[in-house]
């Protein structure tokens, strides 16, 4: 019998599955992914779906000659004891490895929106963050003129000139030697003192050019002036 004969003679026939495997999922049958998916792409996701279907309706809607021959000897086997409990062993163990990595691949989903979750919730300044500022790491400039003027000239509260003072920072100049950052983890402070910090540096940036000032209260009052 020539092959073109035996293929026609497998078109001809129907599909009859054992009603033991009509449950077995088409995903976890032992057969190529090509064929798998295929079958699965028109509609068949269980071998009850072939059954009494027509080889010829499939290979003259979406097999190939080579996945018709495939499927017929897969089928095949199920016609014998031997080769039905190979297969239903085959089918279980698919099944089982597909679900192991189901539920780790979805822990895995799980925990990386967990993780992007709290990185955004990271990203999100509180009030304590935007007081300290966007620049925190950035080493802090103050003018040169200012560089050997006592840090009582900016004028600081009771407790910032204290916290300065436990920082060794005298002069002005000094602050060059820090961080806003650094202030905060090393030298205890708080949102509020940086804020007050921040706003004399840059007071001090802003009229710098005009005086060396002898007091806070001078610097204020030349500054008023020269607006």
């Amino acid at each position: 019998m020539s092959q073109g004969v035996a293929f026609e003679l497998i078109l001809s026939r129907r599909i009859l599955v054992p009603r033991v495997a009509r449950e077995w999922k088409i995903v976890h049958l032992p057969v190529s992914d090509q064929l798998s998916s295929r079958l699965r792409k028109f509609g068949f996701h269980e071998l009850s779906d072939l059954h009494e279907v027509r080889y010829r309706k499939l290979h003259t809607d979406f097999l190939s000659d080579k996945e018709v021959k495939e499927l017929y000897v897969l089928l095949g086997k199920l016609e014998s004891v031997e080769g039905l409990l190979s297969i239903r062993d085959t089918v279980s163990s698919n099944a089982k490895v597909k679900k192991e990595t189901h539920i780790t691949v979805k822990k895995e989903t799980k925990n990386v929106k967990g993780q992007e979750k709290r990185q955004l919730i990271l990203k999100q300044p509180n009030e304590e963050q935007k007081k300290l500022g966007t620049d925190a790491w950035t080493t802090i400039a103050v003018p040169k003129s200012l560089k050997d003027s006592p840090i009582e000239n900016l004028a600081p509260t009771e407790k910032l000139a204290k916290l300065l003072a436990r920082a060794n920072v005298i002069y002005v100049g000094q602050l060059n030697n820090f961080n806003y950052e650094e202030l905060k983890e090393k030298h205890n402070f708080d949102a509020d003192d940086i804020a007050e910090l921040r706003e004399l540096v840059e007071f001090a940036k802003r009229f710098a050019r005009y005086t060396v000032f002898s007091s806070g209260v001078e610097m204020i009052k030349q500054a008023a002036l020269k607006q």
